[in-house]
């Protein structure tokens, strides 16, 4: 039995194990000292209870003298081998940072949520008439608090001003996620719009009007951010958030009196998402 437990504690000591032992065995025969001592004043062995006490004292003078040349960090714990980090390849993911904000700030999603809700109320107003629905898919595009979150963030808009190749991709995937919102509250409308009697032919104008939205109000976010606001209200309530969806709403009464206005708005959103490619691409490099 002895020397399967010598090979144990070998195995897991290593070479701490003759310092280990030895301070085991010190204290290991401490603690017997004691139960000697204490079985030696509680019960009178046959009158032998000072020969017990002297045992028990000489076992501790000895037990003493081995610790005095035991290692006292012989059974201290070994730090774990830790393996070298892993560095990835540095580049975050603009739609994670995006939610977490988001998430975070749980107010900016009350303004989207309305709009839910208006895309509901706008089909019940307007009817099924097909002059009306595009003027319906520029009001919808008044989503303030998602279409200033660089100006809501001086510290993310300064880094991404100063760090190279971060304000293109960035700029990407900001494009990207206001399109992808303005086209949930844009098929909302859609399929309110269509439950009413509208013509389904009203789909393609959805992902037209919700992506050149997304391309105007990014390029004034960049260009133009606003600056010296105090409070939160005072951001979101800025005249400049009237700027975009007054835009659109001119462009949806254009397409409501001439039709054919769609196709000219969707050959320039081509010309503008070509640019943007071709400017953002330069910017990475």
């Amino acid at each position: 039995m002895m020397p399967l437990c010598k090979a144990i504690a070998k195995q897991l000591l290593g070479a701490r194990y003759e310092g280990a032992a030895r301070a085991l065995a010190a204290v290991g025969v401490l603690y017997l000292a004691a139960l000697l001592g204490a079985a030696g004043l509680a019960v009178p062995l046959a009158g032998h209870t000072g020969v017990v006490l002297g045992l028990a004292l000489a076992v501790t003078a000895a037990s003493l003298a081995a610790l005095r040349t035991a290692d006292a960090y012989a059974l201290l714990a070994a730090a774990p081998h830790r393996l070298p980090a892993r560095r990835g390849r540095g580049r975050g993911s603009v739609f994670v940072y995006l939610a977490r904000y988001l998430a975070a700030n749980k107010n900016y999603l009350v303004n989207t949520a309305g709009l839910c809700l208006l895309a509901f109320v706008l089909p019940r107003l307007f009817g099924a008439s097909a002059g009306l629905f595009p003027v319906g898919l520029g009001i919808l595009c008044l989503n303030t608090p998602l279409c200033t979150l660089l100006s809501g963030d001086p510290d993310l808009e300064q880094a991404l001003r100063t760090l190279p190749g971060q304000a293109a991709r960035f700029g990407r995937g900001y494009c990207l996620f206001l399109f992808g919102v303005n086209t949930l509250v844009a098929g909302l409308y859609l399929a309110g719009w269509l439950l009413a009697g509208g013509q389904p032919g009203a789909v393609a104008l959805v992902p037209v009007f919700a992506l050149q939205s997304a391309i105007l109000s990014v390029g004034l976010e960049w260009l133009r951010p606003l600056r010296g606001w105090k409070t939160e209200s005072e951001l979101w309530h800025h005249p400049r958030k009237y700027l975009v969806p007054l835009v659109m709403l001119l462009l949806g009464a254009g397409v409501s009196a001439w039709p054919p206005l769609s196709a000219l708005l969707a050959a320039a959103l081509a010309v503008q998402c070509a640019a943007l490619l071709w400017f953002t691409g330069r910017q990475k490099n």
